[in-house]
């Protein structure tokens, strides 16, 4: 009898230091994983400028003229592009910011058209990362946004003017870039010609150089 006692005694000792054991290596592998995943987190909140406090933002698309370069020359149209893209956003408060911009289309000859925009954005995740000790103005962030655009033909003295609701994304890249992505519903209220009135989808990426 006490030789079957002393062998439920051994294997209960065993199986709980193996536990033991087991819970160790689990934590040990939890530790590591959220060491693994704060390194990571800093860094890319070390890229996007998270903990930069700044409250203006003057922003140059490249894209543009790199589509302006790479057009096929041999047709005119086909280089037609937004040759140069200029923004600048100001911030009101953590979640508020209005942005101006313009930009300049051409062919492989001349300018062909110029447009202006103006409108206010809403960052609707500011109030989470300013919980998370995040700065909630380096303009990182997703975003709504309603905005007014005017343009002009030079070519037939051509006039065209919407007004767009908007969902975007921007990120600061490092020191100086960002992307800028967004789409939504434009309203066409004057049209150039060959064009229509109405509501229709619009979609618009920019990637460049920030300040």
């Amino acid at each position: 009898m006490k030789k079957v006692v002393l062998v439920f005694y051994l294997i209960g000792c065993t199986c709980a230091s193996y536990g033991q054991e087991k819970i160790k290596v689990e934590t040990s592998t939890e530790t590591m994983d959220t060491v693994q995943y704060s390194q990571l987190l800093r860094a890319y909140n070390k890229i996007i400028r998270a903990q930069e406090e700044k409250l203006s933002l003057f922003k140059i698309d490249l894209v543009g003229p790199y589509l302006f370069l790479v057009s096929n020359w041999e047709d005119k149209d086909a280089a037609r592009n937004k040759v140069i893209n200029l923004a600048f956003e100001q911030k009101v408060n953590p979640n508020w910011s209005w942005i101006v911009e313009s930009y300049l289309r051409s062919d492989r000859d001349d300018f062909q058209e110029v447009q202006i925009l103006g409108g206010i954005r809403y960052y609707y995740f500011m109030n989470k990362r300013m919980l998370r000790g995040k700065s909630a103005n380096n303009f990182s962030g997703n975003y709504f946004s309603a905005v007014s655009t005017y343009g002009h033909r030079f070519s037939k003295n051509d006039d065209h003017a919407t007004i767009n609701l908007l969902y975007g994304i921007q990120r600061r890249l490092g020191k100086h870039f960002f992307f800028d992505i967004n789409f939504g519903l434009e309203n066409i209220f004057k049209a150039f010609e060959n064009r229509e009135t109405g509501i229709d989808f619009i979609f618009t990426g920019k990637w460049g150089i920030s300040f």
